[in-house]
């Protein structure tokens, strides 16, 4: 995730996006990141996963 994120920020950052945007569209990255995991550990441990 931590190398996604700096992946995201160096490109966004070479495009002319603000630093400012560029913090904004992290926070958001992260949020939808940590409710996927949360959804995914969630079924996993319902059984609806197999993996």
């Amino acid at each position: 995730m931590e190398e996604l994120r700096k992946i995201m920020y160096k490109l966004i950052e070479q495009n002319g996006i603000s630093s400012s945007k560029v913090l904004n569209i992290s926070i958001e990255l992260d949020k939808l990141i940590n409710d996927y995991y949360k959804k995914y550990y969630q079924y996993k441990q319902n059984g609806i996963l197999k993996n």
